[in-house]
């Protein structure tokens, strides 16, 4: 269509929620160069009660000598049916997302945030999901005044199956916890329960105990996290041994002792900390988070935490690609 500028009657038309859109096009239109087109999209009334979408487009086709805008070329699309389609997936988007916000918070109530306060140990905890659920856990129970257990693991996979799985597992040890199993019997029931009920994944998982009156650490690994002890500028790895949860209904399940000293601080981390890659796409490994650990733990507490995970995110220039979780149990001097 060619249409004179004067005789531009769509205003009434436009619907009235599109009027200024509608109003702005126009304007712009005189700001137009050469060869340049403008576009907007507006509702079109059809009647009094209902409206088409059409996509509007504008080109200068003839100016004056005063070079002023005399004439341009105006083009409607009907663009109705993709509109709809759009608000279709953005109704069913926004359903997603409040399905997932939901989910999120169901999860966060199975994951521990606050630890007890308790005389000379201080709790410090980095939990970020690489979605916004994810396959990390960490939970706790300290229904005795000299000990705590602590269960941490990582599923296999991200989103919501395998937020899914980590829920089962909190709920299975939530269920277990007060008949005071040891850690490996605690895992064994754990992967008992669960085994017949989950297919195509896998839980890396450690549950250990801290005695506070024989100052020992007890625990049972199966296929990880990483456990560590910093002790006088050292870092001692302490065993990994055992296949993970849901690999075998039958898992022979080892349990260790360590002792613990004043001043020690303990880790537990999963892998997501450290398979991270730079912009030369090389990783950062385990090897050189252990270097940042000791380069860092130093400043204790949240402040070692926080100085940690900052590191890692510097050396990090991709996007990440697992979940990311980190417990330090410092020890103090009188403990």
């Amino acid at each position: 269509l060619g249409i004179d500028q004067t005789e531009t009657n769509l205003l009434g038309f436009i619907h009235p929620l599109d009027q200024n859109v509608y109003e702005s096009f126009v304007f712009n239109i005189n700001k137009l160069k050469e060869n340049e087109t403008i576009n907007t999209e507006v509702r079109l009334l059809v009647n009094s009660e209902n409206y088409k979408w059409y996509e509007l487009t504008a080109v200068i086709f003839q100016k004056n000598v005063n070079n002023k805008l005399k004439r341009y070329l105006a083009v409607l699309r009907d663009i109705n049916s993709k509109k709809e389609n759009e608000i279709i997936i953005n109704d069913f988007y926004e359903r997603i997302s409040f399905e997932l916000e939901k989910a999120s918070e169901t999860q966060m109530t199975l994951i521990t945030k606050k630890f007890p306060k308790i005389q000379n140990i201080n709790f410090n905890l980095f939990f970020s999901p690489m979605e916004k659920i994810g396959g990390d856990f960490i939970n706790y129970n300290y229904s005795e005044k000299d000990k705590i257990g602590i269960i941490f693991g990582d599923v296999t996979g991200h989103g919501i199956s395998a937020s899914m799985v980590s829920s089962m597992v909190i709920l299975a040890y939530k269920l277990l916890e007060k008949r005071n199993y040891p850690p490996s019997e605690l895992l064994f029931n754990i992967n008992e329960y669960l085994k017949p009920l989950i297919v195509d994944h896998f839980v890396c998982c450690i549950f250990f105990e801290i005695d506070f009156q024989k100052k020992r650490l007890t625990f049972t690994n199966a296929g990880g996290p990483n456990l560590i002890i910093i002790r006088e500028n050292k870092i001692i790895e302490l065993p990994k041994m055992g296949l993970p949860l849901l690999i075998d209904e039958n898992l022979d399940l080892k349990e260790y002792q360590e002792e613990i000293k004043p001043n020690d601080i303990l880790l537990v981390f999963s892998d997501g900390l450290y398979e991270i890659f730079n912009e030369k796409n090389e990783i950062l490994g385990y090897e050189n988070f252990k270097k940042l650990i000791l380069q860092s733990y130093k400043q204790k507490g949240k402040n070692f935490l926080t100085f940690l995970i900052d590191q890692c995110l510097k050396f990090n220039k991709q996007k990440i690609k697992d979940d990311m979780t980190l417990l330090c149990i410092d020890f103090g001097e009188n403990f």
